[in-house]
């Protein structure tokens, strides 16, 4: 009997189990390439829904299509899963972060009265979303994805660098930031966006103090986010609007989830400067792998959106 007893304690330990209205979640998703946003997504929620032991497929044949529908991408996706929900096969359908880039192309598509949520990344693409498909006020909410916390966890070299992430901006703005660095001692070594593989983005962050991170914008960035993980904070170019596909946009966020425990903002060199000069003076406040731990592992990321199609859920 008492070992019974133990095998059920021992079950209910590691093996957790997560009560939901819903029977089944489908996720529908696009092939997507690693390394580009997406695909963190996509193996933010796959990866988030094993962990969390809740039954669900992708892609699958329609005599297979769970009762909760996830489009991450693809937009014939999202037109299979509106036909569903009309032809009542399915009850919830959540639709994003990257079936298209502004809700009023292929005539709004995503607005559609069958979308109960449209999802996006953060709070400056939520509102700009409702400002471009007023159909969907209400029904927009932002969820950011996770990254796996153990692959991007702290290593044990000598923290003697500082990662110079450059994706947007001219060459000229990353080489004074370069010289920045170098003036207070510091050894700048360059990353550029969408140049680099996962192992050569690890190895300088395991050897950075900190990183100071070049982009007019981000709907994310689960780079930033990956920076954090490895303990490594991050001083976050933000100028605060974008220009994007003949519209202006403002207020936007080039790192719309840094917080006080994970990193500083900058919007010019001067204040880049006093950040630089004095950061042993305020590093201490910094804790950016335990923030990402509770708020932006898979686990945290999948919990908040399986809440959000539980509330949703009819």
């Amino acid at each position: 009997m008492k070992s019974y007893i133990l095998i059920i304690l021992l079950y209910c330990f590691f093996c957790p189990v997560y009560s939901y209205e819903f029977k089944k979640v489908t996720v529908l998703s696009d092939r997507v390439t690693p390394r580009h946003g997406p695909f963190g997504v996509y193996q933010s929620v796959m990866n988030g829904l094993r962990i969390l032991k809740i039954p669900f497929n992708c892609n699958p044949q329609t005599s297979q299509v769970g009762d909760a529908i996830i489009v991450l991408s693809g937009v014939d996706n999202l037109r299979k899963a509106i036909d569903w929900k009309r032809n009542g096969r399915i009850k919830c359908l959540f639709g994003g972060p990257n079936i298209m880039n502004r809700p009023n192309q292929f005539n709004y598509l995503l607005a559609s009265k069958e979308v109960d949520v449209c999802l996006v990344p953060s709070q400056w693409i939520k509102v700009a979303y409702e400002e471009d498909a007023p159909a969907l006020k209400g029904r927009v909410q932002y969820w950011p994805a996770g990254v796996d916390v153990n692959d991007w966890s702290p290593g044990a070299m000598n923290r003697d660098c500082v990662l110079v992430y450059w994706k947007t901006e001219g060459m000229q703005l990353c080489q004074k930031v370069e010289e920045l660095l170098r003036k207070f001692g510091y050894k700048p070594v360059r990353i550029t966006y969408n140049s680099y593989d996962m192992s050569t983005y690890k190895n300088v962050l395991n050897k950075s103090k900190f990183a100071v991170f070049i982009s007019r914008s981000e709907s994310q960035g689960i780079a930033l986010a990956e920076a954090w993980s490895m303990n490594v904070p991050t001083l976050a170019f933000d100028p605060g609007q974008l220009t994007y596909l003949g519209r202006s946009y403002f207020p936007v966020s080039s790192c719309p989830y840094l917080t006080e425990y994970t990193g500083k903002t900058w919007k010019h060199l001067e204040e880049l400067e006093t950040l630089i000069q004095n950061f042993d003076s305020y590093a201490a406040q910094f804790d950016s792998r335990k923030w990402v731990l509770k708020h932006m592992s898979y686990e945290a990321s999948t919990r908040a959106l399986l809440a959000s199609i539980e509330s949703v859920y009819h």
